[in-house]
């Protein structure tokens, strides 16, 4: 089955996990687009501040429409007190206090219930990292 190209942060385009063109050190005159980003997007740098109490990094988050996403799904559920099934949300089988909530196709945003009904945040993981961490 054939795998499908990722564009990374720094704007390459590749198969791996992280960029291995930047990772050596090429960087720009590498080819690809020819145009090697360096740092976050404001977009990114703005939501890192907004949510840093939380303990949650949007900046791994590929495109800013999911970063958008959750936002939304975060001050939903932990500000605002909105049920997680209004985000799609659903309660995982092994462990009845772990909520996953769905962020676009390819992402998961973990929260753990506590006993006084409110949610703390356990992690954001992509699709392939969440199927990994969850116990069979």
């Amino acid at each position: 089955m054939p795998t499908r190209r990722k564009k990374f942060r720094c704007g390459h385009r590749g198969f791996g996990a992280y960029c291995h063109r930047c990772a050596q050190g090429l960087g720009s005159n590498s080819g690809g687009n020819g145009a090697h980003r360096e740092g976050l997007s404001a977009s990114c740098t703005a939501s890192r501040e907004r949510f840093e109490c939380i303990g949650v990094d949007l900046c791994i988050l590929p495109h800013a429409a999911l970063r958008k996403k959750a936002e939304n799904a975060l001050l939903g559920i932990i500000r605002d007190g909105q049920p997680y099934t209004a985000f799609s949300g659903k309660r995982m089988g092994y462990d009845r206090r772990i909520i996953s909530v769905p962020i676009g196709r390819g992402w998961r945003l973990l929260l753990k219930e506590r006993e006084d009904k409110s949610k703390v945040v356990l992690s954001l993981l992509s699709h392939e990292s969440y199927n990994r961490a969850r116990p069979r």
